[in-house]
């Protein structure tokens, strides 16, 4: 057989990837949670942050020396959220209706959100966020490693990749990579990679209508384990993604504007109506174009029946 034929601009891509170094890449803040703090404090900070993931430290050998034990992410706070309003829901069968359940100011539907959060058994019982941080693991390079093993590490698990070379108070971090600043600084090489997606895109599709409920959408994405979907119109056009960032963005609705109105209505609106209302707001604004369209013959565009 003869060479492998690799597709224009290929062999670029792969060389920036292999000869490039964590320490080429800019990197973001060091911005840690510590093991003392609990759950409806971390995922706050989440918010207030907003990031979706972040390294979570404990500090036995005094203030100036810290170890990494894991991080936080929002998809548990999305899983978590999910299963308790379920089961809060259950246990109220009957005694009231959904809307009048929550008609309450938006300050206390906030602190339900957290509460609910916080109140799962997984949380450890609400007093502290190492048990979630210690089931994520953050990968740490050291500075010389190649950016092909920091693509590798963002692949898979936690979203954010550790270098090493920082201060004892930060667990030796120096510096944080996330997948968005990995594809900025190769983004170059890659515009001439020839491939198709449909060529390295291959699991099945999983979509949600824009006329489903805002709740659905979180339930989706909690009970399918991803960090978002997209949203897609009648004639399968996508219009908006969501994804776990927007259980931040429910976070921060009343916690910074002081917007009024019941949690249980604005889950249960249209979800294009649902998104375009909590991005009014949020300074990271997601643009509505069309890239492409999951007619409903497709295969996999319906994971279940029902589902979209």
């Amino acid at each position: 057989e003869g060479p492998v034929q690799h597709p224009s601009g290929f062999l670029d891509g792969m060389a920036a990837l292999q000869w490039g170094q964590a320490k080429d890449l800019e990197g973001g803040e060091v911005r840690v949670l510590t093991t003392d703090m609990s759950t409806l404090e971390g995922f706050s900070m989440l918010a207030d942050w907003g990031v979706r993931t972040c390294p979570v430290i404990e500090r036995s050998g005094g203030a100036e020396e810290a170890k990494v034990v894991g991080t936080l992410d929002l998809r548990d706070a999305c899983k978590f959220f999910v299963e308790m309003q379920e089961e809060h829901k259950t246990s109220q069968e009957g005694r009231a209706s959904v809307k009048d359940r929550f008609n309450i100011s938006a300050e206390v539907e906030i602190s339900h959100v957290l509460d609910s959060i916080s109140s799962h058994p997984s949380c450890g019982q609400g007093k502290n966020i190492s048990y979630l941080a210690r089931m994520h693991p953050l990968r740490v390079v050291e500075p010389t490693a190649s950016l092909q093993e920091v693509a590798r590490y963002l692949s898979h698990g936690s979203h954010i990749v550790g270098v090493s070379g920082g201060g004892g108070e930060l667990g030796r971090l120096s510096k944080i990579i996330t997948q968005r600043m990995l594809f900025e600084h190769i983004s170059s090489q890659l515009l001439q990679v020839s491939l198709r997606v449909d060529e390295v895109m291959n699991p099945r599709v999983l979509s949600v209508s824009c006329s489903s409920c805002a709740y659905d959408a979180f339930k989706l994405i909690a009970s399918k384990n991803v960090s978002g979907v997209p949203v897609v119109g009648e004639e399968g056009d996508i219009r908006y993604n969501t994804s776990s960032s927007d259980v931040r963005e429910l976070i921060n609705w009343g916690k910074k504007t002081g917007m009024g109105g019941n949690l249980s209505e604005r889950l249960s609106d249209n979800l294009e109506d649902f998104l375009v209302a909590i991005r009014a707001r949020s300074s990271d604004l997601k643009t509505r174009v069309t890239v492409s369209t999951c007619h409903p013959v497709d295969d996999g565009r319906k994971e279940e029946e029902g589902e979209r």
